[in-house]
């Protein structure tokens, strides 16, 4: 409860001043692949956007398999909460297939950081290790055809939001005519590459305990 304060009234400060600020600060390495569920965490919150796959259901694509990125957050600085939150459209094509099929993965990688350039790794060498999420994507929004996420004012939302805010500040002028929503994916499956060798499962438990740092 003491970091959600230190939180919350840091991301309120930083939104009312329009501070466009980085005060984040990530440690220079990933932990070590042995960490399977560790790494799955500092990728998810070190990561700035992410690919969003559905299986689409509009126009002449539809039953295809579809991808598009976007931005989201997991927290900011030492507050992480491993649940890739996203801030979209309901009139986003993709959200709307959400709507219909929330079945969903995200993928999030390394090689959006400096991390593998140093170190010469291509995005597809396993070493620049890579997350999928699989699961189902909930929403903050009052109608039928989409399961709530949480109602305006709750502590999730709030810190959803702020985490968005802080991490991605250009959202706060996005026009609010498009009727932006809060997503979460509800994870289900964690799948982790990040080494020679294969694919890694950590458990959902495994996941949610470790800690980025």
């Amino acid at each position: 409860m003491h970091y959600f304060y230190m939180f919350a009234s840091m991301a309120l400060f930083c939104i009312k001043s329009n501070a466009l600020v980085n005060i984040i600060a990530w440690p220079e390495s990933p932990p070590p692949v042995e960490q399977t569920a560790r790494m799955a965490r500092y990728i998810v919150h070190t990561s700035d956007w992410c690919t969003i796959s559905t299986v689409n259901s509009y126009n002449s694509s539809t039953m295809y398999p579809k991808a598009r990125v976007y931005s989201f957050a997991d927290g900011i600085d030492i507050f992480s909460t491993g649940i890739p939150y996203i801030y979209a459209s309901l009139r986003d094509p993709e959200i709307q297939t959400l709507v219909i099929n929330n079945r969903s993965s995200v993928s999030v990688s390394l090689a959006q950081s400096d991390y593998c350039r140093q170190h010469n790794y291509d995005p597809e060498d396993p070493r620049c290790g890579q997350v999928i999420l699989t699961g189902q994507f909930s929403f903050s929004a009052n109608t039928q055809l989409i399961s709530p996420l949480v109602e305006n004012g709750t502590q999730e939302y709030t810190t959803a939001r702020n985490s968005l805010f802080i991490r991605h500040p250009a959202m706060v002028y996005w026009p609010k005519s498009h009727h932006w929503k809060i997503g979460k994916l509800n994870i289900q499956e964690v799948q982790v590459v990040d080494n020679f060798g294969g694919s890694k499962y950590p458990s959902i438990n495994e996941y949610f305990q470790a800690t980025p740092y």
